[in-house]
C-alpha cells in the first residue's frame, strides 16, 4: 500500500512524467526534485547539493551530468561584474522544455516511426536543420536507379548489387546499404565487381550468362512449387464443393497415376 499526507504547505508537486523516466537513474531523480523544490531564482551550487545528499560530491557530479545528458538540467557559464565566474543552473520538471531538447519530441517519433521527419546529427535551435525522409520505397528506388547509371557494368551485376544491398532491415525503416557509416556506389560497385569475377577465365559476357541462366532456373524452379502447391489444394478442396469438371479432372489424374 501506498501511504500519503494531507499536504497545506512546504510541499512541492512533481510531473508523473519525470518520476517514470526509465532513462535516468534514482539518484539523479532525487538530485532533480531537490533542485525544482528550490525557489525560481535560488542560485544552486554543486557543494550545497551534496550537502543535503550522503552520496559525496563525485556521485552528485555524476547525478549532474546524467541530468543535462538528458536535457533536465542546463549549466551556463557567465563572467560576474567582478570578473569572476559563476554557473548557473536550470532545471527543468520536463526535458521537453529545455531550449537545447527542440528536436527531442521529432527524434522520438521518428525512432518509434510514428514521423518521417529527421533530425539533425547536432542540436541546432535553427528548424532549416529539419528535413524530410521520403518513404523506404523511394530511397531504395533512387538507390537503384544511381547504381544503374554505372553503365560500365553488366546489367545481371548491377541487378545483384541492387538486390544485395537493398534489403529492407526486421524494423523496415532502412535498407542495409543505409546501416553502413559510409556508402559510395561507385566504391563499392568495383569492390562487387572485382569479387563476383574473381579470375581472369570468365568473360563478362560468360558471367552475364551464367546469370541469366541462374535466373531462368530459379524462377522456373518457383513456377513448379507454385503449381505443386497450386495442385496440392485442389485435393484439399472437398468434393462436395468442387465442381463437376474439377472432380473429372481429379479422377482422370488419378487414373493415369495408377497405370
Amino acid at each position: 500500500m501506498i501511504f500519503k499526507i494531507h499536504k497545506q504547505d512546504n510541499f512541492t508537486i512533481i510531473n508523473n512524467e519525470l518520476i517514470n523516466d526509465p532513462l535516468i537513474s534514482a539518484k539523479s531523480k532525487a538530485v532533480l526534485i531537490y533542485l525544482l523544490s528550490k525557489p525560481m531564482l535560488w542560485n544552486a551550487n554543486i557543494k550545497d547539493i551534496s550537502n543535503h545528499f550522503t552520496d559525496g560530491l563525485d556521485a552528485i557530479k555524476s547525478a549532474l551530468n546524467e541530468l543535462e545528458k538528458n536535457y533536465y538540467l542546463r549549466r551556463t557559464r557567465v563572467r560576474t561584474d567582478k570578473g569572476t565566474f559563476k554557473t548557473i543552473y536550470d532545471a527543468y520538471e520536463s526535458k521537453y522544455s529545455n531550449p537545447k531538447n527542440i528536436n527531442y519530441k521529432l527524434r522520438e517519433e521518428v525512432q518509434s516511426g510514428l514521423s518521417t521527419m529527421e533530425i539533425p546529427l547536432y542540436s541546432n535551435t535553427n528548424n532549416n536543420n529539419i528535413k524530410t525522409i521520403k518513404p523506404i520505397d523511394e530511397r531504395i528506388k533512387e538507390f537503384a536507379d544511381e547504381a544503374k547509371t554505372h553503365t560500365q557494368y553488366l546489367p545481371s551485376m548491377i541487378d545483384d548489387f541492387i538486390g544485395y544491398w537493398t534489403e529492407k532491415t526486421r524494423s523496415g525503416k532502412k535498407f542495409l546499404a543505409e546501416t553502413k557509416p559510409t556508402f559510395e556506389i561507385k566504391k563499392r560497385l568495383n569492390t562487387w565487381y572485382k569479387r563476383s569475377n574473381p579470375t581472369k577465365n570468365i568473360s563478362d559476357r560468360e558471367y552475364d550468362l551464367r546469370k541469366k541462366e541462374e535466373l531462368r532456373l530459379r524462377k522456373e524452379e518457383e513456377r513448379r512449387e507454385n503449381e505443386r502447391l497450386r495442385r496440392l489444394e485442389q485435393y484439399r478442396k472437398p468434393v462436395e464443393q468442387a465442381t463437376q469438371k474439377e472432380i473429372k479432372d481429379m479422377l482422370s489424374t488419378w487414373k493415369s497415376s495408377q497405370k
